[in-house]
């Protein structure tokens, strides 16, 4: 098969997809509704939809096997953004309920800007959107200049051992964004000046954010980071395990509107209500933070 769509339209259920190594950067699917886990109807095209229950593999890892997305080219200039999103714009990959995906290199994955009746499965996750966060997973894979109207690396999936590098979004300008996402041993770094790395509703695990000194902001509403580290850091209601801060320069233009800012160095605390409306805001335990960080006393260290 020369496509992956045309592949993948030939699968059943519990079927694996091996692919050989190449670029794959022609052939698109349009999911359907009943894929998507909040039954909106999806207009934004992905190089390949993994279709429920089906495993879509590399033959030989993703240094030698890449899916290619694409900038909108063809729309009207106020419908597409400067980084080429747009409503004719096409993603990496969609992932089905069960789907999985390994091993491959994704790139200059797009998506539409939104916002609109649709906008979630619409202007989510340039390089990945999943199902959800459980049921999803990308591993071993390469995800790099993907964009997206919101969450250009990666939306409503599980990331493991994956390298995540240079995504953005129209709501981050420049750098990451994922969201009800769960990242897992994963190594997330730009080289980009002024980047940020923006987690909302999301947990990660043995993960490292770097080269984010200028802003990581890790805005996880009552989920979980364990066993990370981070460079420069702001961190709203989130519980923080075994975590390794390093210095860096974090603005926070928002703290006034916040409730009992907690200011650690470099690192930024904002104690606020969780997902249940409780205001736990955030928990600590065996933190280091390296010199440079000036360290203040606070409630709820453990």
């Amino acid at each position: 098969f020369k496509t992956l769509a045309y592949a993948m339209d030939r699968c059943e259920e519990d079927d694996t997809l091996v692919a050989l190594p190449g670029v794959y950067a022609t052939g698109e699917m349009l999911p359907t509704a009943d894929m998507v886990k909040d039954g909106t109807t999806p207009t934004v095209s992905a190089r390949v939809v993994v279709k429920p229950c089906i495993k879509l593999v590399s033959a030989q890892g993703s240094s030698v096997t890449v899916i290619e997305g694409e900038a909108d080219t063809t729309s009207a200039a106020e419908l597409v953004d400067a980084h080429g999103n747009g409503p004719k714009a096409v993603r990496c990959v969609f992932l089905g309920e069960g789907a999985s995906i390994g091993g491959f290199t994704l790139r200059k994955g797009h998506t539409n800007i939104g916002p609109d009746s649709n906008a979630g499965v619409n202007d989510l996750g340039g390089g990945v959107w999943g199902y959800d966060g459980s049921s999803s997973l990308a591993s071993d894979c390469v995800i790099t200049n993907c964009t997206a109207g919101r969450s250009g690396a990666g939306a409503y999936a599980t990331f493991r051992r994956c390298v995540i590098s240079d995504c953005a979004s129209d709501l981050v300008k420049a750098g990451i964004y994922f969201r009800e996402a769960c990242l897992e041993g994963c190594y997330v770094s730009t080289l980009t000046p002024q980047a940020q790395a923006y987690c909302t509703r999301s947990s990660a695990y043995q993960t490292t954010f770097s080269g984010f000194a200028n802003r990581s902001l890790l805005d996880s509403g009552d989920y979980d980071l364990f066993n990370c580290v981070s460079d420069g850091t702001k961190i709203d209601s989130v519980n923080v395990s075994n975590c390794v801060f390093n210095t860096g320069t974090v603005t926070n233009e928002d703290d006034a509107a916040r409730i009992g800012p907690i200011v650690i160095g470099d690192v930024r605390l904002a104690a606020r209500t969780n997902r249940d409306g409780h205001p736990d805001g955030v928990c600590l335990r065996s933190c280091t933070f390296n010199p440079g960080c000036n360290v203040l006393p606070f409630e709820k260290t453990v």
